[in-house]
C-alpha cells in the first residue's frame, strides 16, 4: 500500500506494468491481454485508484448538479414525496438533479455515482437507502479519502462520520402513536410488523414497547408476518414492475394473502379495546375488517392513502422535508461545511381526537 495520493505510477508499478498499460485498461482500450487487464484492475481496486484527470477536472469546474442514487420506484409516494422535495430545494439555490446507479461495473475503479462525481458530472451525491442500508465498505473509503460531499438519507444501519446523514426517528414515531391510542383508552397492544431484520423495524418495534412501559400497560402481543406475496409484490413495486395504479390499489392475490396471513396469526388473539398497531402503511385496511370488534383502535406506523381511509391514528414520514434537508446539506457540504447527522421527526396524525363529539 501507498501512504500518499495514489496515482497511476503507484498502480503500474505493484502491476510491474507500464503507466501507459494501466491508462489503456481504465479507458477500455482492447490492446491489453486479459491476464494484464485482471491484474491491473485488481491492483486499482486494492490502492483505491482514481485516474488523475478526474482530480484535475475536480479542480477547474462544476457542474451545478447533485446527483442522487435511489433505487425505488418513484410512483410510491413516499419516494417521489421525496425527490419533489430534493427538486424544489435545488432549483431555489440554482443546482439541477440526476439520478445516478448505485453500480459498479468489473472494468470500473468505483461505483457509478462515485465515478460520476469525479468526472464532475455531478458536485456531490444523496444516497437514498434501500432497507436503511447504505454504501458499501470500499466506497465509504474512497469517500473519507477524497472527501466526497456526500449525504446518506434513511441508512442508519450503515452509521459513518466519513458523510452527512439524515435519518428518521422511527423509535419517536412508533411510540407516539402507540401513547396516542392508549390515550383513548386501549388497554392492551398488538403489533404487526414484517418478518425482517433491519434498523427500521427494530427501531418501531422498540418504541411500541416502550410506550407500553411508559404508560404501564403490559407488554405488546407482537406477530411477526411472514408473506412470500407481500416480499415479492414490494421488490417488483421497487424494481418498477408495479404501475403506478397497481401500487395505489393492490391486487386481489396481495390482499388475500395478507389477510389470510393476519388472520392465521392473530384470529382469537385481538379482543375488544385492543390497540392493533401495523408497521406498515395500509395494512390497517385488513385489519380492521378482520376484527370489526368493539373498541379496537386501528393504527399504522407507516401511512398512504389507505391510511388514511381505515387507520384511526397514523404516523406520517417527512419525506418532502427529508428531500429539501438531503439538498441543503449538500450544498452546504460543497461549500466546505464539516458532515452533520440529523434525525427527522414523524408527525403523529389522530382522527380519533380529530372526530367531532357525538355527544348530545
Amino acid at each position: 500500500m501507498v501512504d500518499h495520493r495514489v496515482t497511476g505510477k503507484d498502480v503500474a508499478r505493484v502491476a510491474g506494468v507500464t503507466t501507459a498499460t494501466v491508462s489503456n485498461v481504465l479507458n477500455g482500450k482492447r490492446n491489453v491481454g486479459e491476464q494484464t487487464r485482471e491484474r491491473v484492475l485488481a491492483v486499482v481496486r486494492e490502492l483505491g485508484y482514481v485516474p488523475d484527470q478526474t482530480a484535475k477536472s475536480l479542480r477547474k469546474r462544476t457542474s451545478r448538479c447533485i446527483g442522487v442514487v435511489i433505487e425505488k420506484n418513484l410512483s410510491n409516494p413516499r419516494y417521489g414525496r421525496t425527490v419533489e422535495g430534493m427538486l424544489r430545494a435545488a432549483d431555489a439555490r440554482g443546482y439541477r438533479i440526476t439520478l445516478c446507479r448505485n453500480h459498479r461495473a468489473a472494468d470500473r475503479p468505483c461505483d457509478d455515482y462515485l465515478r460520476a462525481y469525479f468526472e464532475r458530472q455531478v458536485d456531490a451525491v444523496i444516497f437514498v437507502s434501500r432497507d436503511t442500508e447504505g454504501p458499501r465498505a470500499e466506497s465509504v473509503e474512497l469517500i473519507e479519502r477524497e472527501r466526497v460531499p456526500f449525504v446518506a438519507l434513511d441508512c442508519p444501519g450503515n452509521p459513518s462520520q466519513a458523510y452527512s446523514t439524515i435519518d428518521f426517528d422511527y423509535f419517536g414515531g412508533a411510540r407516539d402513536v402507540v401513547a396516542c391510542a392508549i390515550s383513548h383508552g386501549a388497554k392492551r397492544v398488538v403489533y404487526l410488523r414484517p418478518d425482517v431484520r433491519n434498523v427500521q423495524e427494530e427501531q418501531r418495534e422498540e418504541g411500541v414497547r416502550v410506550a407500553c412501559a411508559e404508560a404501564g400497560r403490559a407488554r405488546p402481543l407482537v406477530f411477526r408476518v411472514k408473506s412470500d406475496i407481500l416480499f415479492a409484490r414490494r421488490s417488483e413495486r421497487d424494481r418498477g414492475e408495479v404501475d403506478a395504479d397497481a401500487f395505489a390499489q393492490p391486487s386481489q392475490a396481495y390482499m388475500r394473502s395478507l389477510s389470510n396471513e393476519l388472520s392465521d396469526l392473530a384470529a382469537g388473539r385481538v379482543h375488544a379495546g385492543d390497540a392493533v398497531i401495523s408497521s406498515w402503511a395500509g395494512w390497517s385496511n385488513v385489519v380492521s375488517r378482520l376484527f370489526p370488534l368493539p373498541g379496537v383502535i386501528f393504527a399504522d406506523l407507516a401511512s398512504d392513502y389507505l391510511s388514511t381511509l381505515s387507520a384511526e391514528i397514523f404516523s406520517e414520514m417527512p419525506n418532502y422535508e427529508a428531500g429539501e434537508r438531503a439538498v441543503e446539506e449538500a450544498i452546504a457540504l460543497i461549500e466546505g461545511a464539516a458532515p452533520t447527522a440529523q434525525v427527522l421527526p414523524f408527525r403523529c396524525c389522530d382522527l380519533i381526537g380529530a372526530m367531532p363529539s357525538t355527544a348530545s
